[in-house]
């Protein structure tokens, strides 16, 4: 689409591989409102990040709701993933959705996982969940943590 914009094609194919295929972007129970809403509030061009999770779905990453958080992920070896958390619940609900979502990537045998950022919340979200925040080795990522 011109303008940087998400057309309808791109936008059912997102809603498609994000499993809301019945679902309005503008529900507010929807993984897509969830992402909008997270990209609008930190100033991250909705449309430009949208295109980007587009992008990484058509590239291997899945998303996954709790609550009001999302979780992009990509196993990138047998026990290892990258993860990023898109948030728009309180910070109590944040914890609580980490701690599913750990409990999760443990089940599929993740033991490492790697985030671009890292902030205070997720630190203590992820250590209230038993993670073990170590110095990441791979520099792309600011967050390493045995899970």
């Amino acid at each position: 689409m011109a303008g940087g914009g998400i057309d309808t094609g791109e936008m059912h194919l997102l809603q498609t591989a994000m499993g809301s295929r019945g679902s309005n972007v503008s529900d507010t129970n929807s993984t897509a409102y969830i992402l909008k809403k997270y990209f609008a509030d930190h100033n991250v061009p909705v449309q430009k990040a949208m295109k980007a999770v587009l992008l990484g779905l058509q590239q291997g990453v899945k998303l996954m709701r709790y609550k009001d958080t999302v979780m992009a992920y990509k196993i990138l070896s047998q026990n290892i993933a990258q993860f990023h958390f898109f948030t728009e619940d309180n910070p109590h609900n944040f914890d609580i959705s980490v701690h599913h979502f750990l409990n999760f990537l443990r089940s599929k045998g993740i033991k490492v996982i790697y985030d671009a950022e890292s902030d205070s919340s997720l630190t203590k979200a992820l250590q209230m969940s038993g993670a073990r925040i170590l110095p990441s080795d791979i520099p792309k990522y600011k967050t390493k943590a045995m899970i």
